[in-house]
């Protein structure tokens, strides 16, 4: 009787290679599928979104320093008096104008305006008499959307202090 069976050795020979040609079948099969990006309807223009005009509607602010939850206050009666402002963006020309009613004015009268990024915005940019000013977007404003909303933040020695979220309803 032989010390190794050749029989029983060829056959686990042959169920090694196969256990290791099975996993890369596989891996390659998966890879010549093709990969399609799923439809979740239809496609906004952020810069067609933004297009129009916009009156001030609330105004909530933050204070940044204070980790309590009573640290926002709605001081939107302060902003909105007799005449709330009303922002008006031209897509066109990528031109701001803001009629400031009877409120506190920061923002600039005029001017033109950009997003960081076209597709996927997170922040608006106001050019008024070669001044940026860097808006955060608190969502991405689309052609079905009825409100801009977004923060500005006031620093204190380089740390933030409060921070303004502007609420616009669309006219």
């Amino acid at each position: 009787m032989p010390l190794v069976d050749v029989t029983n050795y060829k056959m686990m020979k042959k169920i090694n290679q196969n256990i290791f040609l099975l996993p890369l079948a596989c891996l390659f099969a998966l890879l010549a599928c093709e990969q399609t990006t799923p439809e979740f309807g239809d496609t906004y223009s952020k810069v067609e979104g933004i297009n129009g005009a916009f009156k001030l509607t609330q105004v909530i602010q933050t204070d940044e320093r204070t980790a309590s939850f009573d640290n926002t206050l709605d001081i939107s009666g302060f902003f909105l008096r007799s005449t709330p402002p009303e922002l008006n963006f031209s897509s066109a020309d990528r031109s701001f104008t803001l009629a400031p009613g009877d409120s506190p004015n920061f923002l600039g009268e005029s001017g033109s305006w950009k997003f960081d990024d076209e597709e996927f915005p997170t922040q608006l940019i106001l050019t008024s008499n070669g001044q940026d000013l860097t808006l955060e977007l608190n969502r991405t404003i689309r052609e079905i959307d009825n409100t801009l909303e977004f923060n500005f933040r006031r620093a204190c020695f380089g740390k933030a202090a409060l921070t303004y979220t502007y609420i616009f309803t669309r006219q």
